[in-house]
Protein backbone atom coordinates (compact mmCIF):
# COMPACT_ATOMS: atom_id res chain seq x y z
CA UNK A 1 0.00 0.00 0.00
CA UNK A 2 1.22 3.37 -0.90
CA UNK A 3 0.21 5.92 1.72
CA UNK A 4 0.46 9.67 1.64
CA UNK A 5 3.64 10.89 3.34
CA UNK A 6 3.73 12.21 6.82
CA UNK A 7 5.43 15.57 6.28
CA UNK A 8 3.58 17.62 2.99
CA UNK A 9 5.50 17.29 -0.23
CA UNK A 10 7.21 20.74 -1.33
CA UNK A 11 4.99 22.51 -3.92
CA UNK A 12 1.86 19.98 -3.79
CA UNK A 13 -1.27 19.82 -2.20
CA UNK A 14 -3.48 17.35 -2.06
CA UNK A 15 -7.15 17.40 -2.71
CA UNK A 16 -9.12 13.96 -0.99
CA UNK A 17 -11.37 12.77 -2.85
CA UNK A 18 -12.46 9.18 -4.10
CA UNK A 19 -11.84 6.77 -7.13
CA UNK A 20 -15.27 5.61 -9.12
CA UNK A 21 -13.68 3.75 -11.68
CA UNK A 22 -14.87 0.45 -10.14
CA UNK A 23 -17.23 -0.64 -6.97
CA UNK A 24 -14.09 -0.17 -4.52
CA UNK A 25 -14.45 3.42 -4.29
CA UNK A 26 -10.80 3.90 -2.93
CA UNK A 27 -10.29 6.92 -1.26
CA UNK A 28 -7.46 8.80 -2.55
CA UNK A 29 -5.52 11.93 -1.86
CA UNK A 30 -4.35 13.55 -5.21
CA UNK A 31 -0.82 15.64 -5.43
CA UNK A 32 -1.76 19.01 -7.38
CA UNK A 33 1.01 21.17 -8.60
CA UNK A 34 0.73 25.11 -9.01
CA UNK A 35 -1.09 24.57 -12.33
CA UNK A 36 -3.19 22.14 -11.01
CA UNK A 37 -2.11 19.10 -12.75
CA UNK A 38 -2.06 16.43 -11.02
CA UNK A 39 1.21 15.28 -9.94
CA UNK A 40 0.80 11.66 -7.43
CA UNK A 41 -1.87 9.48 -5.98
CA UNK A 42 -1.87 7.88 -2.49
CA UNK A 43 -4.33 5.96 -0.34
CA UNK A 44 -6.25 8.09 2.48
CA UNK A 45 -5.56 6.14 5.80
CA UNK A 46 -8.54 7.30 7.71
CA UNK A 47 -10.75 6.04 4.56
CA UNK A 48 -12.93 2.16 4.64
CA UNK A 49 -11.42 1.74 1.90
CA UNK A 50 -7.72 1.85 2.63
CA UNK A 51 -5.51 0.59 -0.10
CA UNK A 52 -5.35 1.51 -3.66
CA UNK A 53 -7.03 -0.98 -6.62
CA UNK A 54 -5.27 -1.39 -10.07
CA UNK A 55 -7.73 1.38 -11.14
CA UNK A 56 -6.78 4.00 -8.27
CA UNK A 57 -3.57 3.45 -8.73
CA UNK A 58 -2.70 3.95 -11.88
CA UNK A 59 -5.14 6.62 -12.36
CA UNK A 60 -3.03 9.56 -13.73
CA UNK A 61 -1.53 7.29 -16.61
CA UNK A 62 -5.33 6.93 -17.54
CA UNK A 63 -6.09 10.03 -17.49
CA UNK A 64 -2.99 11.44 -19.10
CA UNK A 65 -3.21 8.84 -21.99
CA UNK A 66 -3.16 9.91 -25.37
CA UNK A 67 -5.46 7.83 -26.20
CA UNK A 68 -7.84 8.58 -24.26
CA UNK A 69 -11.24 10.05 -25.63
CA UNK A 70 -12.10 13.21 -24.55
CA UNK A 71 -14.74 13.98 -27.08
CA UNK A 72 -17.66 11.96 -28.33
CA UNK A 73 -17.57 10.63 -31.51
CA UNK A 74 -19.89 8.90 -34.05
CA UNK A 75 -18.88 5.94 -36.47
CA UNK A 76 -18.97 6.58 -39.89
CA UNK A 77 -17.67 3.80 -41.65
CA UNK A 78 -18.95 -0.09 -41.63
CA UNK A 79 -17.88 -2.25 -38.82
CA UNK A 80 -14.24 -3.08 -37.51
CA UNK A 81 -13.43 0.18 -39.95
CA UNK A 82 -12.44 2.03 -37.01
CA UNK A 83 -13.67 5.35 -39.26
CA UNK A 84 -15.01 7.96 -36.74
CA UNK A 85 -15.95 11.64 -36.58
CA UNK A 86 -15.96 14.05 -33.83
CA UNK A 87 -19.63 15.26 -32.92
CA UNK A 88 -21.17 18.21 -29.86
CA UNK A 89 -22.19 16.30 -26.99
CA UNK A 90 -26.31 17.44 -27.55
CA UNK A 91 -25.88 14.97 -30.98
CA UNK A 92 -24.01 12.29 -29.27
CA UNK A 93 -26.80 12.14 -26.41
CA UNK A 94 -29.47 12.82 -28.66
CA UNK A 95 -28.90 9.86 -30.68
CA UNK A 96 -28.37 7.65 -27.94
CA UNK A 97 -31.62 8.78 -26.35
CA UNK A 98 -33.38 7.89 -30.02
CA UNK A 99 -32.11 4.72 -29.94
CA UNK A 100 -33.50 4.26 -26.26
CA UNK A 101 -36.81 5.09 -27.11
CA UNK A 102 -37.36 2.99 -30.50
CA UNK A 103 -36.66 0.06 -28.22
Amino acid sequence: MREAPVEPVEGLKFVKTFCGMCVALCGIQIGVDGNNRSRVVFSIREHPQRSLCGRSASSLWLWRNALRLKKPMVRVGEKGEAKFREVDWDTALNSIASKRLKR
